[in-house]
Parts: C-alpha cells; sequence; structure tokens
C-alpha cells in the first residue's frame, strides 16, 4: 500500500501500489488527488554510461570553445594549414577523453607553439619556411588516391618531424596516413612527396611515392 496525502485536507491515505499514475477523490474531503507514478529506477552500467555522456557533451563544447578562440587569434593563417592544425581535435580527443581537458589543452597549444615557430623561421638559403603548407599539400594528395579519403587519419606531428626543405623552394615530406579498403579495414599507406611552394605560399606536388 501507498501512504498519500491529501494536498487539500491533509489527511493520509492508503492507495494500493496498482493505482499508480491514477487520480480518484479523497475519502475525507472529496477533493482530487493523483497518486503519484513509481520512479525510474536505473542500472549502475546506464548511470554511467549517462555520466559518461554528458562528460564528453562538456568535453566536445570545450573543444568547440578552444578551436573557435585558436582561430580567432591565427587570422593570416592559411585555411589549409588552419584545417590541418585544428580539424582533428574532436574526434581524436574522445578517444582518449579519460585524459580530460586539461590533456587537450596542452595537445592544442603544442601545435599552435609549433605552427607560430614555424612560420617565424627560415630556409638555410634565407627564403621564407612553408613547411606547413608543404606538409598539408602533401596530405591533400595522398588523400586523393585512397580508397575512402573521408577516413583518412594523418599522424599528430610538427612540420619539422616530417617535412624538410630540400632547396630550390622544395620541400621533402615523409609520413603515413591510415584509412580503410574498399573492405572497410584500416589499412597504413607510407609516402614521400615532394612539394614546391612558390614566394607566395602556392604549392605542388611534384612528386609522390607511395607504399
Amino acid at each position: 500500500m501507498l501512504d498519500v496525502v491529501c494536498t487539500h485536507c491533509g489527511k493520509t491515505l492508503k492507495i494500493p501500489e496498482e493505482y499508480r499514475g491514477q487520480k480518484g477523490k479523497c475519502n475525507h474531503c472529496q477533493g482530487e488527488i493523483t497518486v503519484a507514478v513509481a520512479p525510474l529506477k536505473f542500472s549502475a552500467e546506464v548511470i554511467e554510461a549517462a555520466d559518461d555522456f554528458l562528460f564528453l557533451q562538456a568535453l566536445e563544447a570545450e573543444t568547440k570553445r578552444k578551436r573557435e578562440k585558436a582561430a580567432s587569434t591565427m587570422p593570416n593563417l592559411p585555411a589549409t594549414a588552419l584545417k590541418q592544425v585544428l580539424s582533428k581535435t574532436t574526434a581524436k580527443t574522445f578517444a582518449t577523453a579519460g585524459c580530460g581537458c586539461g590533456c587537450l589543452g596542452l595537445l592544442v597549444i603544442f601545435i599552435l607553439v609549433s605552427v607560430f615557430a614555424s612560420r617565424g623561421s627560415k630556409n638555410p638559403d634565407g627564403t621564407k619556411d612553408y613547411k606547413i603548407e608543404a606538409m598539408t599539400a602533401a596530405q591533400m594528395a595522398i588523400e586523393q588516391r585512397l580508397k575512402s579519403p573521408g577516413s583518412a587519419k594523418h599522424p599528430w606531428a610538427a612540420p619539422e618531424e616530417t617535412t624538410t626543405y630540400i632547396g630550390n623552394n622544395q620541400y621533402r615530406v615523409e609520413s603515413h596516413v591510415d584509412s580503410q579498403n574498399s573492405f572497410g579495414a584500416s589499412v597504413r599507406t607510407r609516402y614521400v612527396a615532394i612539394v614546391q611552394v612558390d614566394g607566395a605560399g602556392k604549392t605542388t606536388v611534384v612528386k609522390l611515392t607511395t607504399w
């Protein structure tokens, strides 16, 4: 039996469990009463999943805020290079969400510092350093050869780790990309690209070797 207090006269009534969620009249004052429905009960697994979902929502919002803030402070960075720096933060961060927003912040700061340091440097022959543009051009070129370009996953790396200036306004980019083949399986493609960059930062991939 349920103890239901009448909101009109304050009397406590004994109501059978099967009347949950239904309306009736108080035996004392004839006022209308509603028997409360049973509270929902969830398993520990469901509660934990809900907590994870809320955490991921908060993390996604924080990631979006950091990306917008970073973009607003980089007005002169080419769109392709900006995409390279910021485009994959959400999906890749969620894969390791246990480290929280602190790890994401450190990772973004590391990449941004690498970007700014690269753009302010010069090549040995005194020409402007275009490693970021060369690396981005190589990644776009290799994606065109993939069975599923949309599944492409490039490694996190500063331009200095994959890109080398070889003279005559040319850069050598050596890296890899993971993507899905025709059967949906993930495969890794290694590549070396030679990228020509003119004085305005326009890139041309003159050679692309894969294995």
